[in-house]
């Protein structure tokens, strides 16, 4: 699960991990209007993770990404 991360180039090293693993899923969240740029920008730096990934094979599973909205957890009560 990834709570309030932009999943920017900064960070490619995580980004790395995240798409040369093999966990079949990837919780991200959006903070407000999902069409808005900053949104966008999340959701296709998840596309890429994705793509990065690739298809399913052997002992490698594919990433699926869920996207859910940041203001529905209550990390802190």
């Amino acid at each position: 699960m990834i709570f309030g991360h932009s999943l920017a180039d900064n960070d490619r090293h995580v980004l790395r991990c995240i798409a040369k693993g093999n966990s079949p899923y990837l919780l991200v969240s959006l903070f407000g209007d999902p069409e808005s740029e900053a949104n966008k920008k999340v959701i296709s730096a998840a596309s890429a993770l994705v793509e990065e990934r690739g298809p399913a094979g052997g002992r490698k599973k594919a990433l699926q990404v869920r996207f859910y909205d940041a203001a529905s957890v209550k990390l802190w009560g």
